[in-house]
């Protein structure tokens, strides 16, 4: 099984924002800015909620289920004029719809442990005096989860052994959740290192920073296999196994459109001179197809949260981690 440990939260629609007087405007890169100079203070702006009757409300929960007695961190990446004048509201519900604690988060970011009797819970942005906000997002991560202001995180390094060989695993992001793979499905995979980016766009993965990281980590071992357990994070495996000598790639059968793929050539392109990496049906050269069948109970165990996650999984409790020539 993966383990969540972050999920980004977008303000993704008006159906639970304060509209009286208020402008709202979405913009392409999931940002919104809301304006509103006459809504009084203490009123909620928006609000995220993890449970939802559709018939009433006309639309899904936004918020991932939590672990009760778990610690858990929020951050909040919004800008508001004047500085300072929203935070985050968290309201938490008994099975009765009962209201059974309540946590306030005033400087950007802040701990709070899920309660032993919680069934449901909330997040709401609250006014406090702001006339315009530039909202981002809302990173909900575990507690543990170091450097909550990264994009892009690397695990440390799993299964060690004295073996020459090293694998690093790409997390597919998907729905904007980052998971991490258990140690035990990995088998005889052997030093792993799991990259998790926690926006959709892979070519976070291809920036400077990582591709420094990336590299500093694959010159400890005589050979590299870089994973990928999706679309996106496919072509990050692909890329990788081009810009670095002896090594491997392994991906799903599934593609994006070749567009898609053009467009992170051109941000690699901008750090590593690459060849085109597409074939002529779109397919990514040089990258071995992994078995990629998916256990249809594990796959709604899992839920679309870790979408990407049993189909690797499954592969590596098959074959134990052995990579077949």
């Amino acid at each position: 099984m993966s383990e969540y440990i972050a999920n980004i939260i977008h303000w993704q629609s008006a159906a639970a924002t304060y509209l009286f007087g208020s402008s709202v405007t979405f913009k392409k890169n999931a940002q919104v800015v809301f304006k509103n100079d006459l809504m009084s203070p203490g009123k909620a702006i928006n609000t995220w909620y993890s449970r939802t009757n559709y018939q009433a409300h006309r639309f899904s929960p936004q918020l991932p289920l939590l672990k009760k007695k778990v610690k858990y961190r929020l951050l909040l990446e919004a800008k508001s004029q004047p500085v300072g004048t929203v935070y985050l509201r968290l309201n938490f519900f008994g099975r009765t719809d009962k209201l059974i604690g309540q946590v306030f988060i005033k400087d950007r970011t802040g701990v709070f442990e899920y309660p032993e009797n919680a069934y449901y819970y909330e997040i709401a942005l609250l006014n406090a005096g702001c006339q315009q906000v530039t909202f981002d997002y809302i990173k909900l991560a575990t507690s543990s989860l170091s450097n909550t202001n990264a994009n892009v995180s690397f695990s440390e390094q799993l299964n060690q052994s004295a073996c020459n060989t090293g694998n690093i695993i790409f997390e597919e992001p998907v729905l904007n959740a980052v998971a991490e793979l258990d140690n035990k499905v990995l088998g005889n995979l052997k030093n792993c290192f799991i990259v998790n980016c926690i926006k959709k766009q892979s070519d976070l993965v291809l920036s400077a920073a990582v591709m420094k990281k990336i590299k500093k980590l694959s010159a400890s071992f005589e050979h590299i296999n870089f994973w990928g357990m999706g679309p996106s994070s496919n072509y990050c495996a692909a890329f990788y196994r081009h810009y670095l000598k002896n090594a491997s790639a392994f991906v799903t059968t599934e593609v994006l459109p070749t567009a898609d793929y053009q467009h992170y050539m051109q941000a690699s392109a901008k750090m590593h001179k690459t060849a085109n990496l597409l074939t002529n049906d779109g397919r990514l050269k040089g990258a071995q197809i992994y078995e990629n069948s998916v256990n249809e109970s594990a796959l709604a165990l899992c839920g679309p949260l870790l979408e990407g996650a049993p189909i690797l999984e499954d592969y590596l409790a098959k074959t134990g981690g052995k990579i077949s020539d």
